[in-house]
């Protein structure tokens, strides 16, 4: 269920209404000024997060075969934010670290005071100062860093065919340096 709603979220949001939505949480003047209605993306927002709370709660009562008010402590709430902070607010992929962050540390390593600091409010004021946008952004960072160095790579490896010419570049046969076929910068327009 969980690869289903996280599958789910992504695709719904590289659609236009989350858009609107990001537009709204980013810059809500900006929003309007490029003519989003803000009070109907609120609303939206509000009741699509309804929804997948709504959605999420019918999960955890079908897994534990019963529903009363003991299930519901204040702790798991201060839990669940934690997650969000920790793993970084507004990250699909930094949701699902930070709950592995905070339950799995635990779990894996035991419950030693250097552990239990990690998931305390101390750990969780620590994440705040030093980084901001939680584990979702050091996972961004990573992935950036992975992207640059497989470019310098790529652009150290030699051509696959050496003798071969570049497809649609003039002048890479003769051993001219290449030139790409002109065109005008504004269609149908020739510069004299």
């Amino acid at each position: 269920m969980l690869v289903l709603s996280l599958l789910a979220v992504r695709i719904w949001r590289d659609r236009g209404v989350a858009r609107r939505l990001v537009a709204v949480r980013d810059n809500e003047l900006g929003a309007a000024a490029m003519g989003i209605p803000v009070l109907r993306t609120k609303l939206l927002a509000f009741g699509l997060s309804g929804f997948i709370a709504g959605y999420a709660g019918a999960c955890l009562a079908f897994s534990t075969q019963r529903f009363s008010t003991e299930t519901f402590d204040p702790t798991i709430s201060f839990t669940i934010i934690s997650m969000a902070v920790i793993g970084g607010l507004g990250s699909i992929p930094g949701a699902v670290l930070g709950a592995l962050y905070l339950e799995g540390l635990p779990s894996i390593f035991g419950s030693n005071p250097t552990i239990q600091f990690l998931t305390s409010g101390l750990g969780l004021i620590a994440f705040i100062l030093y980084l901001p946008g939680g584990l979702g952004e050091l996972l961004h960072r990573f992935g950036d860093v992975v992207t640059v160095g497989l470019g310098a790579v790529q652009d150290r490896l030699p051509p696959r065919h050496p003798g071969a010419p570049l497809a649609g570049v003039a002048g890479s046969q003769d051993g001219t340096p290449p030139t790409l076929p002109a065109e005008p910068l504004v269609p149908g327009v020739v510069d004299s």
